[in-house]
């Protein structure tokens, strides 16, 4: 089989990191490396031509991530278009990424603290526990009280640390490979909801295309982030509310919350949907699957939370964590506002700006979504009827909106969020908008890369806490796409 140029670019790119990373594991285990601003160059400091060295790497890198997404996305676009590679290729990709060390995040750091706090008897909800941060620039460590993700994940990380024998290298490379399944899972599945729907797009290019993304194999498999636990949770209740399989959406619905939280913001849309499929004639079926389902879903919760309720102060840190801002249109509009309030209210001024914050976004996004809000309404006063399509394009944008309008924090994989429901609603009706939307998310995050290691060559410090970095970012990533969501809301979105 031929190669062509850019997939032969795109491996030669996974080569580099691999190589870069791996001829340093014995470094760290040593703890002499870092998984961030010195993750390819192992050691305390790093001269300046180092640092320019890493910058021209990563540099390169992206361009090419962005080379290979560009062209994958405008395939999916032609008719008929062949897969550009093989699956043996795409495994060679796939088996490199799980053996890059993850650079530019210590959430592996912080997974494997938490398997080890459980391990030791504490429980992270409510305890204080060590995150010791083995290999981040500067090496440190932390106490943390509370725990930011579902109790299904605490358990995996606390199971896969049992099974590392509590060494983190182990844990990293299990870990990586189990995200890499989780990855391919993903793709499958996602092609399986568009086929089902009556999508258009080929199982190998379909596999192909998504398999290659940049976003999912460095985001998902390098650095470890699993979004793709819970997407793949959505995806299918999804395909089981499509069948009108009631019983099987609540508890994928209820395991994709108690990992990450999130699919708890598009279950409105499955409970409109499941009220606009009851009739006179289905009621009585329709509403023995569905407590089945719940059924289900508290047994699911129960087995989920028993080794750490402690009442509704487990959701403290969730509290915590939402009040967060980095990277987002609040930041951004906080803390460009926070001098002039700083002269007129002083000691008042977090009080004030940050519901003067909050009321801005808060009607900006209302104004976004409100022929969305009017039609909701209507499905629940059986004045209105979606299709499959029309829901899905609905979780569609108000993920889109939520991220990027409301929620206080934004960090680079949280771009593929709408990746696979993306991918599943073009499919489905070849609507430009949504190709638009979901190529310039799946790389533009990646400049968050390029701008914080221009800074760190050019001052030595990390930009990811200053208001310039933040609305660089915001401006770079989010309004284009909230653009292209303007121009639809004209449309209403039709």
């Amino acid at each position: 089989m031929i190669v062509p140029k850019k997939i032969m670019l795109y491996l030669c790119s996974w080569f580099a990191l691999v190589l870069f990373t791996v001829i340093s594991y014995q470094a760290i285990a040593a703890k002499r490396c870092f998984f961030q601003s010195n993750t390819l160059l192992c050691g305390e400091t790093a001269s300046l031509l180092q640092r320019v060295a890493i910058f021209v790497l990563v540099t390169s890198v992206v361009g090419i991530f962005f080379l290979i997404s560009r062209t994958l996305w405008k395939k999916m676009t032609e008719e008929n278009a062949a897969p550009i590679t093989s699956y043996a290729i795409i495994g060679c990709i796939l088996f490199m990424a799980i053996f890059v060390v993850p650079f530019g995040s210590s959430d592996m750091s912080y997974y494997f603290g938490a398997g080890r706090a459980i391990e030791h008897g504490l429980n992270l909800y409510i305890d204080q526990w060590v995150m010791e941060k083995d290999f981040v620039y500067p090496v440190s460590s932390s106490v943390i009280t509370g725990f930011s993700y579902g109790p299904i994940i605490a358990s995996a990380f606390h199971g896969l640390y049992r099974l590392s024998g509590g060494d983190i290298i182990s844990f990293m490379l299990l870990w990586k490979m189990i995200m890499a399944l989780a990855l391919v899972v993903c793709v499958w599945l996602s092609y399986v909801v568009a086929k089902a729907l009556g999508g258009t797009v080929s199982k190998k290019s379909a596999i192909v295309l998504l398999l290659l993304q940049p976003m999912f194999v460095f985001e998902w498999v390098v650095n470890g982030h699993f979004d793709v636990l819970w997407i793949i949770s959505v995806l299918g209740a999804i395909f089981f509310a499509h069948r009108k399989q009631w019983w099987a959406v609540l508890p994928l619905l209820a395991i994709g919350i108690w990992i990450k939280f999130i699919p708890a913001l598009v279950t409105p849309f499955f409970f409109l949907w499941w009220w606009q499929s009851l009739t006179k004639e289905t009621w009585k079926i329709q509403v023995l699957h569905t407590a089945i389902g719940c059924l289900l879903s508290l047994g699911i919760t129960l087995a989920s939370w028993l080794p750490y309720w402690s009442g509704p102060i487990v959701f403290q840190s969730i509290i915590i964590q939402s009040k967060w801002a980095v990277i987002s249109l609040f930041a951004v509009v906080y803390y460009g506002l926070q001098p002039l309030f700083e002269m007129v209210f002083q000691e008042n001024t977090h009080w004030y700006l940050t519901r003067t914050t909050h009321a801005l976004l808060l009607i900006l996004l209302i104004t976004c979504l409100w022929p969305y809000i009017k039609k909701l309404f209507a499905i629940l006063f059986r004045r209105l009827t979606w299709n499959t399509a029309q829901f899905i394009q609905a979780m569609f944008i108000f993920l889109l909106a939520y991220l990027f309008i409301w929620q206080k924090s934004f960090l680079p994989w949280y771009g593929g969020w709408f990746l696979p429901l993306g991918f599943v609603l073009y499919s489905l009706t070849h609507e430009i908008k949504v190709m638009r939307i979901i190529s310039w998310v799946s790389i533009a995050p990646f400049m968050y890369y390029i701008l914080w290691l221009a800074d760190w060559i050019a001052t030595g410090t990390d930009a990811g806490s200053e208001w310039w970095f933040y609305a660089s970012m915001f401006l770079f990533v989010a309004v284009y796409p909230l653009w292209q969501v303007w121009q639809w809301r004209k449309e209403d979105y039709t």
